[in-house]
């Protein structure tokens, strides 16, 4: 799925409102402030706080329509709206290129890039729980996979042609 930093708000609550299929449990309520939190963290990335982010993405989570094509083509738009952003890098990797590593979604927090002796944080989300990893030397491993990750992704205006491409195929369902 398209990261949740990245998400417009009809993405990020068709999936979250999903879950009410397997967790009954789940209220209307937990819904709409899943959504708000959710939203609230995509402000980082704006100004004034305009944070950098650094997006590789399989080319996969462009195929998939999540919530019906005038949402996904909303999302699809979205992607390309905060690419052309300064402080955000959005690279897609296309399915076409042979990988050898796979791994599940993962976020690295470097909080302060001046610093050699900073360490990443980890932090991986799943759909029931989170998880940060605090452990050095994993850190240094989910980095290593980023720059691979990173290295074998498109650069940063083809992605952005790529993900425009899908764009128009959703606008057209």
């Amino acid at each position: 799925m398209v990261p949740g930093v990245l998400q417009t708000e009809a993405y990020a609550r068709h999936l979250i409102q999903s879950w009410r299929d397997i967790d009954d449990t789940l209220t209307q309520r937990q819904v709409e402030d899943r959504v708000a939190i959710r939203l609230n963290r995509q402000k980082r990335f704006l100004p004034p706080e305009s944070s950098h982010i650094w997006i590789v993405m399989d080319e996969s989570i462009l195929m998939r329509t999540v919530g019906g094509p005038d949402v996904m083509a909303e999302q699809l738009q979205q992607l390309v709206d905060f690419s052309l952003l300064p402080n955000v890098k959005l690279q897609v990797a296309p399915l076409d290129r042979p990988r050898g590593v796979f791994e599940e979604s993962f976020t690295l927090l470097n909080l302060d890039r001046s610093n050699p002796l900073e360490q990443c944080l980890v932090y991986i989300d799943h759909n029931l729980t989170s998880q940060f990893l605090l452990d050095e030397q994993r850190s240094i491993y989910f980095e290593k996979m980023f720059e691979y990750f990173h290295r074998s992704a498109l650069d940063e205006e083809t992605s952005r042609t790529i993900i425009s491409r899908y764009n128009r195929d959703a606008s057209m369902v």
